[in-house]
């Protein structure tokens, strides 16, 4: 599937090539199923031993699952990612800074009805009454990568 992505910046792995089997870990005995399959398995244990002020490298997270381990062969495609995974670290590959500000529903108000003084009064008048007056909505970050259905 990655053979299809265009854009720049961008590192893919899948966990099997084409025409091969992405195999399960291991079964939850109590309900029967597996529940991970292998690549994600082994990406995760080396995840888990990453701390924050780790120097482990991205070429590393890359090396997670030899064939030997997943039985399967680990696609990557890194031609569209423009720097060395061997001198990226983990930790600034994966990591993200987004500035939050968190207000109490009292300044969110405030500052809501601050903000009013520069709308217009007619748009002001049809606010007034569900706005201000409504419960505090809960905000959350939207997908990163919008897929079409």
């Amino acid at each position: 599937m990655f053979q299809k992505f265009y854009s720049p910046n961008i590192l893919a792995i899948g966990s099997s090539l084409v025409g091969e089997d992405s195999l399960s870990h291991h079964v939850d005995p109590a309900i029967g199923v597996y529940i991970i399959d292998r690549y994600t398995y082994f990406a995760l244990e080396f995840l888990e031993s990453v701390s924050r002020d780790s120097d482990r490298r991205l070429s590393e997270f890359l090396e997670v699952c030899p064939k030997r381990h997943c039985i399967s062969t680990v696609g990557i495609r890194s031609d569209l990612y423009q720097r060395d995974p061997r001198e990226v670290r983990v930790t600034e590959f994966f990591g993200s800074v987004r500035p939050v500000e968190v207000y109490s529903p009292k300044e969110t108000l405030l500052r809501f009805e601050k903000n009013l003084t520069v709308i217009p009064s007619n748009f002001r008048q049809r606010l007034t009454g569900t706005a201000l007056h409504s419960p505090p909505r809960k905000f959350q970050y939207g997908n990163q990568l919008r897929i079409p259905k």
